[in-house]
């Protein structure tokens, strides 16, 4: 229990009036926080003890000895779809950046949950380093909780009560790479809207969509994500749910819906609903992706008279299906997931290294590791071959981490050398492996300026906002980070200095064979200016040879990478030294 004025107490007597005095505000502190039904707590951040001041029985209704004592019983109660969401809170405010403030739901022993808001702030010691977490909980309704939940993911306005027109990307990208690290399976909808004979969309417009967004608002499942798509759509995350569950949802919501008209001043309107739906991550690669092919089991639906399976009951939901081609394709992706699951859990996944080189001196600036899989008979295959097939099945996290512990394992054995790695655009969202990342540098903070973390410029593009917060923690941990593949997207002036990076990888498609392209040299050439204003070293892929090395270097690249300079390998010249 938090205890005013306990400090003073243990450090210099007091006189019988101050003790009364001192009693007497203990009693309204307490009576005030009976009132108030708020539970204050203060969490010693070295020993995880947790201590609880205020009505905690109506937050954790169980038996008293079962109240948490600990910041991992906290955890434990929080529902398992927002317990990521807390945390990534968490190391967010602890790091020094945002106010921890957030809300989620416990779990009662019933089956049933409370919406709970949690808010505090962390103190540090002389080195400012945080050693206590001091905060409040509060309940709250699940309608408050899941429009702060939706304001905060930008796709709903306090102020009138409407779903947003803004994508749903960010909420589809953090539910896959939820269900990537816990494997479980969830489902993407999409909601349309047919309006009656007599009732043109162009009449009834946006009061009709607003009344239903707020109508599915109300009928979705806790932690479930809405959002209005162009048109007369909407898009549905479904948490944790695999595809009977999905249906018969989403028959329930459809069924809801369309059963009562809409009432407007002059009259009202009837819309027959139909949904799409597709299971994530196992039958889309992206958000975008999921989106479209639930697009594709919409239009199936729409020509329906009844459910999904044909049957004619219940409302017209349709699963997506694959085409032949795609269910083989899916089947040789289960199969290099299965065999590169049993790689990781074999510790067969290795790195290859390949040098980074100065063209005008010829040193050796850095390597990068390069991920290889080591089949049991002795092959070595390429990442190129497996990433793309199982990036949408779950298993990125894990591979994502085990080539940081790689990395910091070969930093740790020869303190002279530099190392960079690639990591999916799904990690720059994880909040679990940058965690790992800083719990690593904590224990070795001397690591950091010796790592560069590479992230593609298409990952970069997906979600600019999200790349540069990334961004932003790693430099905080002293992690240099560049932008790979240059030149395979978009980017544009204004958004590699959103990025603000530290090195920019130049595709090899740009870089190759560059003295007989002239256009490939004016895109060099404008690169290179903007690199040296922006403070960019720049680095060339794909070098084969001689003249094309001595051309980019002539043009003024920082940097150059390809085989001409070495071929990946899984024995570098440091483990060599290190042998002999």
């Amino acid at each position: 229990m938090l205890h005013v004025g306990a400090e003073r107490d243990a450090r210099q007597p007091a006189s019988v009036g101050a003790a009364a005095d001192l009693s007497r505000r203990r009693a309204a502190l307490e009576a005030s926080l009976e009132a108030s039904g708020d539970v204050f707590y203060e969490w010693d951040l070295a020993s995880d003890r947790l201590t609880l001041a205020g009505r905690a029985a109506r937050l954790f209704p169980a038996d008293p000895t079962a109240l948490p004592v600990r910041g991992a019983d906290l955890n434990a109660w929080i529902h398992p779809e927002d317990l990521p969401r807390r945390l990534a809170a968490l190391a967010q405010h602890l790091d020094g950046g945002r106010t921890y403030d957030c809300q989620y739901r416990l779990c009662g022993a019933d089956g049933g949950f409370r919406w709970v808001h949690d808010c505090g702030a962390a103190f540090a010691d002389p080195r400012g380093r945080a050693i206590r977490l001091a905060g409040s909980l509060r309940l709250v309704s699940e309608g408050a909780a899941r429009a702060t939940e939706l304001a905060q993911q930008g796709l709903y306005d306090p102020a009138t009560g409407d779903v947003q027109h803004q994508p749903l990307h960010r909420a589809l990208d953090r539910v896959f790479a939820a269900g990537e690290r816990a494997g479980w399976c969830s489902a993407v909808a999409v909601l349309g809207i047919d309006w009656s004979a007599g009732d043109p969309a162009a009449r009834v417009g946006d009061a009709v969509l607003l009344e239903m967004g707020r109508r599915l608002d109300r009928h979705l499942r806790g932690g479930d994500v809405i959002g209005r798509l162009a048109g007369d759509r909407f898009g549905l995350l479904l948490g944790r749910c695999d595809a009977e569950a999905a249906r018969l949802t989403l028959e329930r919501i459809v069924g809801v819906l369309q059963r009562d008209p809409v009432r407007l001043d002059d009259g009202s309107v009837s819309a027959r609903l139909s949904a799409g739906v597709v299971l994530v991550p196992a039958q889309a690669r992206s958000g975008r992706d999921a989106l479209a092919r639930a697009e594709q089991a919409l239009s199936r639906a729409r020509g329906m008279g009844g459910s999904g399976d044909g049957s004619g009951g219940g409302a017209p939901v349709a699963l997506y299906r694959p085409a032949a081609a795609q269910r083989q394709n899916h089947a040789r992706a289960l199969r290099t997931a299965r065999e590169v699951r049993e790689a990781l859990e074999e510790r067969r996944l290795r790195l290859a290294f390949q040098p980074v080189v100065d063209p005008r001196s010829g040193a050796v600036r850095f390597h990068e590791g390069l991920l290889r899989r080591c089949e049991p008979d002795g092959r070595v295959t390429g990442a190129g071959a497996f990433i793309a097939q199982i990036e949408p099945l779950g298993l990125i996290g894990g591979i994502d981490r085990r080539v940081l512990e790689l990395s910091l394992a070969e930093l740790e054995r020869d303190p002279a050398i530099n190392l960079a790695f690639n990591i999916s655009g799904l990690t720059a969202a994880d909040p679990e492996w940058c965690a790992a990342l800083s719990r690593a540098l904590a224990a070795r903070p001397e690591l950091g300026p010796r790592l560069i973390v590479e992230i593609t410029e298409t990952a970069s593009l997906h979600d600019l906002e999200e790349a540069a917060g990334f961004v932003r923690r790693l430099h905080d941990l002293g992690v240099r980070v560049a932008i790979d593949d240059f030149g395979a997207g978009c980017t544009s002036a204004a958004q590699l200095v959103a990025l603000a990076a530290d090195l920019v990888k130049i595709d090899a498609a740009f870089s190759s064979g560059i003295r007989s392209h002239p256009q490939k040299q004016v895109f060099l050439r404008r690169l290179l200016e903007l690199a040296g204003d922006l403070g960019l070293t720049t680095v060339a892929e794909g070098i084969e040879n001689a003249a094309d090395a001595a051309f980019l270097g002539a043009l003024g690249v920082d940097l150059l990478q390809g085989h001409h300079f070495g071929v990946p390998t899984l024995d570098p010249p440091w483990a060599r030294a290190g042998a002999a």
